[in-house]
């Protein structure tokens, strides 16, 4: 399965964790290329494909509220995506996900929160840090506390 190393994915989480901004669509380009990370659609669009150079043709979004200017989340797809009835690609994926985890709780110690059967919150202040499983893929993902409370109503 084609994916990134567990020192690749603390290493975006630690470039996402480092970078202070708006999250405005604005600076969106610079946080992308701080990070290394390649967006493929124009940035203003709602959802703007990016791809991680160690993952090419593995896409990850990022969620913009364009009628507010707001940035929702920054989702980096980490592994390549697999076939969901296929057990062996389904348990390589697991042991991926185990892996991702002991890393970034070294990293950024343990979770704040486990909100689903496989995955990860860290409180990082103004923002979240997320290990997603997708169950056909694992993400890494950077949320604005800002835009949860938009998206709840709050």
């Amino acid at each position: 399965m084609q994916r990134l190393a567990p020192d690749d994915v603390v290493e975006v989480a630690k470039h996402l964790d480092s970078l202070e901004w708006s999250w405005t669509p604005d600076e969106l380009g610079a946080v992308l290329e701080a990070v290394g990370l390649t967006a493929l659609d124009p940035l203003g669009s709602p959802s703007v494909r990016i791809e991680h150079p160690g993952l090419p043709g593995v896409f990850g979004f990022v969620v913009n509220l364009v009628d507010e200017s707001m940035v929702l989340e920054i989702s980096v797809t980490i592994t390549a995506v697999i076939e969901s009835g296929d057990q062996d690609a389904v348990a390589t994926l697991n042991a991926v996900y185990e892996d991702y985890d002991a890393a970034l709780k070294a990293a950024f110690g343990n979770p704040d929160d486990r909100p689903a059967d496989q995955g990860a919150v860290w409180d990082r202040g103004e923002e979240v840090l997320e290990l997603r499983h997708l169950t056909i893929a694992l993400a890494l993902v950077r949320v604005s506390k800002r835009s949860r409370k938009k998206r709840q109503g709050g």
